[in-house]
This record gives structure tokens, C-alpha cells and sequence, in this order.
């Protein structure tokens, strides 16, 4: 009896240790998996941070009237920004991430009410460009991460992150509320989700 007590009493003993073990199995998957995604998620917002460029303008007397942000989108031969960053230009440069300046040819397209303008650099620029997420999608939510990109202050690629805290219409401008830090110079930058995907372009601040 004693000897099938003791039989027993292993057999539950490995089923324990093999209980144990596979539950320590699944908590590092899951641990990997987590890492690998967020490790991913870094990426792409790293290669989004090359697609943002510093814009500065310049007056006839080559003074500096402005300065704001900007963003390659669907390929690198457009830049889009806000209208108000270029609307007193003489000359526009764009100063990509890796600090090398770049003459604007022309103003592709522009709207005063809608404060957008999209630009084109004089010279071919191979550099990551951004791709926009559908305002419809569910996840421009209150609540969801977000990661702001920019020239505060004419500090470039400068990385704040918050949260979508609203949704607003104002003068025929839905705006997308939310909560990271932006200032003076941020203005035509990219308000991105965490797959690096652009939600907006940032433009003002409270």
C-alpha cells in the first residue's frame, strides 16, 4: 500500500512539475510576443521619424520669417505641412532628418480655409515616406496612443506621445483632440498611431 501511495504521490508530483512547466512556457511566449511587437512598433515609429522634416522660410532678404514642420507622404517627391507654416514664404528649405537642406520648387497645392499645403522639393529625395490611416477606422478612438512629430521651438524630430482625448469640427476642420505636447514649430508635423501610421497633421495648441 505504501508503495502505491508512493507511486502516487510522483505521478502528481510530475503532473505538477509538468503544470508548472508549461505554464512557464506560455508566460515567456507571451512575453516574446509582446517584446517582438513592441520592438516592431519602435521601428516604424523610427522609420516615420525620417519621413518628418523641419521646414523654414525665408523672406526676400534671406531673414527667416518662419519656421514649422512637414512630412513625406505616398512618396518622397511631396511634402505635406500647414498652409499658415509657408503662406508669408519668399523661399522655402526643408531640412530632412539626417540635417541636409533642401530648396522647394513649388507649391503643389494649397488651402487657406482647410490650412493645408503640399510642396515639392527642387531635387528627387529618396527618404521614407508616411502612409495615412482612414478617419473612419475604428481605431482613431478616445483614448488610443498617439505620437506627435515635429520642430517645437525649431528643436527637430522632437517625439511626444498621449492620447486621443476628442473629436472636434471646427470651421469645416475635423480635428483630432489629443493630448501630447506640441508648441510653436510643431505646426505641420504628423500625429501618428503606433504603427507609425499618420491620424492628422498637428496644427495648433492650447
Amino acid at each position: 500500500t505504501t508503495s502505491i501511495q508512493n507511486q502516487k504521490r510522483k505521478k502528481s508530483n510530475r503532473t505538477w512539475i509538468l503544470c508548472i512547466v508549461a505554464s512557464i512556457i506560455a508566460i515567456i511566449g507571451t512575453i516574446s510576443t509582446f517584446l517582438i511587437i513592441n520592438a516592431t512598433d519602435e521601428k516604424r515609429l523610427e522609420n516615420a521619424e525620417n519621413a518628418v522634416v523641419k521646414i523654414v522660410c525665408y523672406d526676400q532678404l534671406g531673414n527667416i520669417v518662419s519656421t514649422g514642420s512637414g512630412f513625406f507622404y505616398s512618396d518622397a517627391a511631396h511634402l505635406v505641412t500647414n498652409y499658415h507654416v509657408i503662406e508669408d514664404a519668399y523661399k522655402i528649405v526643408c531640412i530632412t532628418s539626417d540635417e541636409v537642406s533642401h530648396d522647394v520648387e513649388l507649391i503643389y497645392y494649397y488651402s487657406d480655409a482647410m490650412d493645408l499645403a503640399v510642396l515639392v522639393p527642387k531635387n528627387n529625395i529618396d527618404y521614407t515616406s508616411l502612409v495615412y490611416l482612414e478617419s473612419s477606422k475604428t481605431e482613431i478612438e478616445k483614448g488610443t496612443q498617439v505620437y506627435a512629430i515635429g520642430s517645437p521651438l525649431g528643436i527637430q524630430n522632437t517625439l511626444s506621445e498621449g492620447i486621443i482625448s476628442g473629436r472636434h469640427s471646427t470651421d469645416g476642420i475635423n480635428a483630432i483632440q489629443f493630448t501630447a505636447s506640441i508648441s510653436s514649430g510643431s505646426s505641420g508635423g504628423a500625429l501618428l498611431d503606433e504603427k507609425g501610421r499618420v491620424l492628422g497633421i498637428t496644427y495648433a495648441s492650447y
